[in-house]
């Protein structure tokens, strides 16, 4: 099944989104994609924030609510909202952690996180994450196989900001809020998914079931 959409708006994300909410059809996603409004990048670079600053409360919030360290709405709110208000969410998780196993583990995995981020380059570091941590098997079973476009592009961005620009995760992530890079993703003829992509796009491809969208613009 082919969607042919005029543009790559808005629309596109709510529509893959609703697909992937029936669990019975496969979404390959859209052709391409920019870099940084994927989730996944999101929260890799949430987590590079709180590498360089754990007092980074919004950081640290949106990391911990991540797939990476999955916790509930409940448990975040308890860790945010109830603290003194002098004293940032990572403190509190620090607390916390003296008396309860889970802010234990994350407030050790959070720190040898950051022990390997002083001692590694950008690249090596996020491949550390995505690898022996675990991360892309995290996001490959919340999110599906298409996931893996989006950490490749992104491991490829630190790979070339290693190699070309001013050393440092500090860098990377200011390089990144700039960066307009898009990745994009293979759309092989007869893959067994629903693909996405703008009418312009698709020359030369067929699929048996073709949708036109108009998503409701006045043009």
């Amino acid at each position: 099944i082919l969607i042919l959409v005029r543009k790559r708006d808005a629309f596109v994300p709510t529509l893959i989104r609703t697909l992937k909410s029936q669990t019975n059809i496969p979404v390959a996603g859209t052709d391409r994609l920019r870099l940084t409004d994927h989730i996944a990048v999101q929260d890799l670079i949430a987590l590079g924030r709180v590498i360089l600053l754990k007092e980074d409360d919004l950081s640290l919030s949106s990391v911990l609510k991540s797939p990476f360290f999955n916790v509930s709405e409940e448990q975040l709110f308890d860790l945010c909202a109830k603290r003194d208000k002098d004293t940032s969410v990572w403190q509190n998780l620090c607390h916390l952690a003296l008396s309860d196993e889970l802010w234990d583990k994350i407030k050790l995995k959070i720190e040898h996180l950051d022990a390997l981020a002083q001692k590694l380059s950008v690249h090596d570091f996020y491949q550390h994450v995505l690898g022996p941590v675990g991360g892309r098997q995290i996001y490959l079973n919340r999110m599906g196989h298409e996931v893996s476009d989006v950490l490749d592009g992104f491991l490829d961005a630190a790979l070339d900001h290693d190699m070309n620009a001013l050393p440092g995760l500090q860098s990377f992530l200011a390089k990144l809020d700039q960066s307009k890079q898009e990745i994009k993703r293979e759309q092989e003829q007869g893959v067994d998914a629903v693909r996405i992509m703008t009418v312009h796009a698709s020359k030369g491809l067929e699929a048996p079931i073709v949708f036109l969208v108009d998503p409701g613009s006045s043009a």
